[in-house]
C-alpha cells in the first residue's frame, strides 16, 4: 500500500511538472516566433497580416528566401549527426526525448514558420514541450510507463498552450498520441493540458485565437453547410495523402540549403499578391471567419496554401500540418459560401461555413474528427449552436472511418482510406 501511495505521490507530481513545463515551452515558442516574425517583415505591432500587408515586396520575398536558407543550413548540419524519428514514434516506443537534438529541430521548425514558412507552429509546440518536460521528469522516481504518458501529455498540453486550447490539447494526446480512452490517461492529459494553458497565459493570453464575427446557425447555412463540409471531408484525405506522398523521399544533404531557399522563394512571390499565404495559416482563417474577401482571392488561397505546405515538405522541412489544414478547410468553407451568397442572393456570412468545413477537412486529414471539432470550436468560440453541428461532423466522420475497412475489403473507397502517419 505504502509504494503504491508513494508512486500516485510522485505521479501527480509528474503532472504538475509535465503541465508546468509544457506551458512555458508553449509561451515560449509564441514569443520567438513573434519576435522573429517582428524582424523579418519589419512591423512592431498588430497581426502578421498587417505586417506583411504594409511591408516592401522585397522583405516579402526575402524573408522567407533568407528563414529557408538558414534552416537548410541548419538541418544539413543537424541532420549529419542524428536522425531524429518522429515524436509520435520516440513516445510510442519509449525511447529517449534525445533533448539536444529534438530542441535544435524545434527551433529550426520556429525560425522558418517565423520567416514564412508555409508549416504550423503546433509541432515545435509539441516537441519542446515533450523536452522540457523530459528534463523534469527523469529526475523524479517515475516508471517508465508513467514517463510515457506524462510526455504524450505534455506534448499535447504544449499544442493547448501555443494556442489556448486546453480539451483539445488532450484530445490530441489520447486520440493521436496515446491512442488510448482508458480513464487515467484521458485524465492525465486533461490536467496536464489545463495546467499548460494557465501557466502559458501571462503570454499568449487567455481569449480565443479568433474573434469570431457573430455568424450564426442560420436556414441558409443549414442548406450550404453541409456541401461545403462533405466536399472538405475528400479534400481532407486528398491533404493528408498528398503530403503523406511528398514526406516519403524528402530532400537530404546540402541539398537542403537551395531547396528550402527555393521553396522560401516561391512563398514569398506567391505573398506579392496574396499576404495571407506565409505562416501556419492564422492570416487565412481570420480572414476566412472576417468574410473572406473577393471570390477568386479565397479560391487561390485554398489552392495555393497546401501546395506550398507540400513543396516545404518536399524540401525537407519539418512542422506542423494541424494548422495548415484547418486553414486551407476555412479557406474552401468560405469561398463555397460566397458563391452560394452570389447566386442565391441569401446573405450568408461565410464564418459559419469557413468553421464547419475548417472542422471537417482537418477532422478527416487527422483522422481524429473529435480532435478537429473540439479544436475549431475552442480557437473561436462560435455560439453554442455550433457545438451541435459540430458533434454531428464528428459522428458522421466516426461513421465513415468505421465504414472504409468493410468497403475496403470489398474494393470500395481504398482510394480515400486514411493511412496513419506520424504527427
Amino acid at each position: 500500500m505504502d509504494s503504491l501511495m508513494r508512486r500516485f505521490g510522485w505521479f501527480v507530481l509528474g503532472v504538475i511538472a509535465a503541465g508546468l513545463m509544457a506551458g512555458v515551452a508553449g509561451g515560449a515558442t509564441a514569443v520567438v516566433l513573434k519576435a522573429i516574425q517582428h524582424v523579418t517583415f519589419g512591423y512592431w505591432s498588430g497581426t502578421l497580416l498587417d505586417g506583411i500587408s504594409a511591408t516592401t515586396a522585397w522583405r516579402r520575398v526575402a524573408g522567407p528566401v533568407v528563414g529557408g536558407a538558414l534552416a537548410g543550413a541548419g538541418w544539413w548540419w543537424l541532420r549529419g549527426r542524428q536522425q531524429l524519428i518522429p515524436l509520435t514514434a520516440t513516445i510510442e516506443r519509449g525511447e529517449p526525448v534525445a533533448t539536444g537534438p529534438r530542441a535544435a529541430d524545434s527551433s529550426l521548425q520556429i525560425l522558418l514558420v517565423g520567416t514564412g514558412a508555409s508549416l504550423g507552429r503546433e509541432g515545435a509546440a509539441r516537441e519542446f514541450a515533450a523536452v522540457a518536460a523530459d528534463l523534469v521528469l527523469r529526475r523524479i522516481p517515475l516508471a517508465e510507463s508513467d514517463i510515457r504518458v506524462l510526455l504524450a501529455s505534455a506534448a499535447g498540453a504544449g499544442l493547448g498552450a501555443v494556442y489556448n486550447v486546453p480539451l483539445a490539447g488532450a484530445l490530441f494526446t489520447v486520440q493521436l498520441l496515446l491512442r488510448s480512452w482508458r480513464p487515467r490517461e484521458v485524465l492525465t492529459a486533461t490536467l496536464t493540458s489545463v495546467l499548460a494553458v494557465v501557466a502559458a497565459s501571462p503570454v499568449v493570453g487567455d481569449r480565443p485565437t479568433f474573434v469570431w464575427p457573430g455568424a450564426d446557425l442560420t436556414a441558409e447555412v443549414a442548406v450550404v453547410a453541409p456541401a461545403a463540409v462533405a466536399a472538405s471531408m475528400v479534400l481532407g484525405v486528398a491533404f493528408a495523402r498528398l503530403m503523406s506522398h511528398v514526406q516519403r523521399q524528402p530532400v537530404s544533404g546540402w541539398w537542403l540549403i537551395p531547396a528550402l531557399t527555393g521553396a522560401g522563394a516561391l512563398t514569398g512571390i506567391s505573398a506579392l499578391w496574396f499576404p495571407e499565404l506565409p505562416g501556419n495559416g492564422k492570416s487565412i482563417i481570420a480572414e476566412s471567419l472576417g468574410g473572406g474577401g473577393p471570390l477568386l482571392t479565397v479560391l487561390a488561397v485554398a489552392l495555393l496554401k497546401p501546395v506550398l505546405t507540400a513543396i516545404h515538405l518536399r524540401a525537407g522541412a519539418v512542422g506542423g500540418l494541424i494548422t495548415p489544414a484547418l486553414a486551407t478547410g476555412a479557406a474552401f468553407g468560405a469561398a463555397v459560401a460566397i458563391l452560394a451568397d452570389h447566386w442565391t442572393g441569401w446573405d450568408i456570412n461565410p464564418a459559419a461555413v469557413a468553421l464547419l468545413a475548417a472542422a471537417a477537412f482537418l477532422g478527416f486529414s487527422q483522422r481524429a474528427p473529435l480532435f478537429a471539432a473540439v479544436f475549431a470550436w475552442e480557437l473561436a468560440h462560435p455560439p453554442p449552436t455550433f457545438l451541435c453541428a459540430l458533434a454531428l461532423i464528428t459522428m458522421v466522420g466516426y461513421a465513415v472511418q468505421a465504414g472504409v475497412p468493410v468497403l475496403r475489403r470489398h474494393g470500395i473507397c481504398g482510394h480515400f482510406a486514411i493511412r496513419r502517419r506520424s504527427h
